[in-house]
């Protein structure tokens, strides 16, 4: 795993801060019993179907804040997935169905806003409760991509780590309170 961040101050009024993430899959051993040999996972196309890992994610952001207010972006990448092992005449060929050895890297990009209302000394009745309130709003998968295919999975057709995708885009927002 390597992270870097990065913070520069006044950019503009406020303060921009830089992310980035990536993690490495370096094994990933499945062993089904206690007597026969692990079997490695990342990057293996006859390993248990289940178990499949990617070799890298990574995660790149961009946040700029001002005051109480708060703006950031963020891309995370997903690591292509090998689909099957190699075609026997017994086994359903998913590579063919799949159009690629391999479902494709893909990135994926978020947005959120933030603010944070200012605390009070000593609050009475509506300052009471937006005293120490936080607003967050966000839109996952900003470009509404679409779920990678996965011809494994004749149920949904969507590839593991993909879940998120099947949605689409989506958004949320979260309330949080200090209430010291």
């Amino acid at each position: 795993d390597i992270s870097l961040q990065q913070s520069i101050e006044n950019v503009g009024p406020g303060r921009l801060i830089l992310g980035l993430s990536a993690s490495k899959n370096i094994s990933f051993k499945v062993q089904t019993s206690n007597l026969s040999a692990p079997v490695e996972q990342v990057r293996n196309n006859s390993g248990n179907f289940a178990s499949r890992q990617i070799k890298w994610n990574g995660n790149a952001q961009l946040r700029w804040d001002w005051e109480r207010w708060g703006f950031g972006w963020s891309a995370r990448l997903y690591d292509f997935l090998l689909i099957s092992a190699p075609f026997s005449p017994t086994s359903i060929n998913y590579a063919v169905l799949q159009g690629s050895d391999r479902a494709p890297r893909v990135l994926e990009h978020d947005f959120s806003v933030s603010y944070q209302a200012p605390a009070q000394n000593d609050p009475r009745g509506a300052q009471w409760w937006l005293s120490g309130l936080t607003l967050n709003f966000g839109i996952k998968n900003v470009f509404d991509r679409e779920p990678r295919f996965w011809a494994h999975d004749a149920a949904r057709g969507v590839a593991p780590y993909d879940f998120g995708a099947v949605n689409g885009r989506s958004l949320w927002m979260r309330i949080s309170k200090d209430f010291r």
